[in-house]
């Protein structure tokens, strides 16, 4: 395509939610850590080489049974959310890296340090983890 030289009408939403297809055989639960597969395909989130991080699930989807693309699952993309950590937790305004579904780890402690947000407060043992950076 090339370059416009005229108005065009481009689509917008907010963007603060969104839907994926979910992989084939997977179940993603409520309130964790969504990923998207090389093939775009929602997974949980994990320390998988090839994973991108889209969001936090809205809604259970069981999709062990069915084949990509069978379900879609809901994610909100931003927001604080509060996550586990593990080993030495990363720093106010460091990078908070994916460890599983629930747990995030500081950078550089992770095998594929996939990047989930920014650390914005610190709760006991847990994080606030700001998705949307």
């Amino acid at each position: 395509m090339t370059a416009s030289t005229v108005a065009v009408d481009s689509k917008r939403k907010d963007g603060e939610r969104h839907t994926y297809p979910v992989a084939a055989s997977t179940k993603i639960p409520a309130g964790v850590l969504v990923c998207v597969n090389a093939s775009g395909k929602a997974v949980n989130g994990s320390d998988t080489s090839g994973l991108v991080f889209v969001g936090v699930a809205l809604e259970t989807v069981d999709n062990s049974a069915g084949a990509a693309d069978a379900l879609e699952v809901q994610v909100e993309r931003t927001g604080l959310w509060e996550l586990a950590v593990t080993g030495t937790a990363p720093v106010i305004g460091a990078a908070a890296c994916i460890s599983d579904n629930v747990t995030v780890a500081a950078a550089a402690t992770t095998t594929n340090d996939i990047p989930c947000g920014i650390v914005a407060a610190v709760s006991g043992s847990k994080l606030w983890v700001d998705i949307a950076r």
